[in-house]
């Protein structure tokens, strides 16, 4: 399976999980990070400069377009709006999203495996 193959199979994916997420659960949901492009250019008082990512390990499925952060939103807070990112990763609800995520595809891998509840990857 090229590159090309294995983003678009995992596009069409993630958007059936969205849509999952939105029409079956009625939940509110957003993408964050997708493709992670590794070194970037940075500026850095002005001056441009070469940086390494240091927020996803290295050899991340983000660098190769084939991971996804997705956000979930709840009214935490009481104020009757969708607007509290949900953070805790023991939430049942990453937990539903997450094998969901997995029945989707053999290689739809969901970060809770390692404590990263909000990460969904191909491989």
């Amino acid at each position: 399976m090229t590159l090309r193959e294995k983003r678009c199979a995992f596009t069409e994916l993630l958007c059936e999980l969205v849509i999952w997420c939105v029409t079956v659960k009625g939940w509110k949901v957003a993408f964050d990070e997708g493709k992670v492009f590794n070194p970037r250019t940075v500026r850095i008082g002005g001056a441009r400069q070469e940086a390494e990512d240091a927020v996803h390990t290295r050899g991340s499925f983000h660098y190769q377009g084939l991971a996804m952060d997705l956000l979930l939103y709840d009214d935490l807070d009481g104020d009757g709006l969708d607007d509290d990112y949900v953070a805790n990763g023991d939430d049942p609800r990453w937990k539903e999203i997450a094998e969901r995520w997995e029945d989707l595809h053999p290689l739809a891998t969901s970060g809770r495996r390692w404590m990263d509840s909000n990460h969904l990857s191909w491989g």
